[in-house]
């Protein structure tokens, strides 16, 4: 597997000023995509995650072709038949390893920290909301770019009570999104 790191210096390095979300990428996919550009409508489908009560639906994908991540998490509109991309996560699994996440994590938030010097930053560390026992929790560290979009690295360590495995997610957040998210979730 290719070292994380790598893959921001590439990710970022070319776009660092840019303040276009669609500039940035996870396994070859931005934010506006169609998710069916990669991925059947089948596999859209038989992938879907219910984490939400309306509007947005996510999907959980794993292909053979992905260099970084272990699989990657897409966020799209329920009524959109082109499956357009709002959220794209890449997710790498720590099973059993938290320690390594938040090592991974820290040298993430490095690079992005040397990258974004200028944007608006939020640092967290809180129980995770899906877990009502309060024994999963997740800390890292969320961009905001000027546009309102953001982008992020998060650990996830999950109660041994739940059946999600340890994970590092990085994903990029359509301002559209966020402000959903906001009315709607939090």
């Amino acid at each position: 597997m290719k070292i994380l790191l790598t893959l921001f210096v590439l990710l970022f390095s070319s776009s660092v000023v840019a303040d276009d979300i669609s500039d940035f990428q996870i396994e070859g996919m931005s934010i506006g995509d169609s998710l069916l550009d990669y991925f059947s409508e089948d596999e859209i489908r038989n992938n879907q995650l219910n984490y939400f009560p309306h509007t947005f639906i996510a999907s959980s994908l794993k292909h053979k072709s992905f260099k970084q991540y272990d699989a990657v998490e897409v966020y799209y509109r329920e009524d959109d038949n082109k499956f357009i991309i709002y959220v794209i996560s890449g997710v790498l699994d720590f099973k059993n390893n938290i320690n390594d996440c938040t090592l991974k994590l820290n040298e993430i938030e490095h690079n992005l920290l040397s990258i974004f010097k200028d944007v608006k930053k939020q640092s967290g560390r809180e129980k995770h909301r899906m877990d009502k026992s309060g024994k999963s929790k997740w800390w890292g560290t969320e961009f905001y770019l000027n546009s309102g979009d953001t982008i992020g690295a998060k650990c996830f360590d999950w109660s041994t009570d739940l059946k999600f495995i340890d994970n590092l997610s990085v994903n990029i957040s359509s301002k559209y999104f966020k402000d959903w998210y906001q009315k709607n979730i939090k």
